[in-house]
């Protein structure tokens, strides 16, 4: 099951977005969707198909570089 969290300031919303694809089409029917949709087949992955995390930071003044440091020591 994928689901969509967001947030703004003390605002959340978790919201159910379906089955990912990899999981809920056939193989043939799954090929099909991915030979209509170049973005969906851009991003998949062999293994995880679509199955992934999204991040979006919006806001004034973002230090980029600090947040791409602070997320990739998370996986230290």
């Amino acid at each position: 099951m994928s689901y969509l969290y967001e947030q703004a300031g003390t605002m959340k919303d978790l919201s159910d977005t379906g089955l990912w694809l990899i999981d809920e089409l056939s193989p043939k029917d799954l090929n099909k969707v991915l030979d209509q949709n170049p973005d969906i087949k851009k991003d998949w992955d062999p293994f995880y198909g679509d199955r992934m995390i999204k991040l979006v930071f919006i806001g004034q003044n973002l230090d980029k570089e600090q947040i791409k440091k602070e997320l990739d020591e998370c996986l230290d």
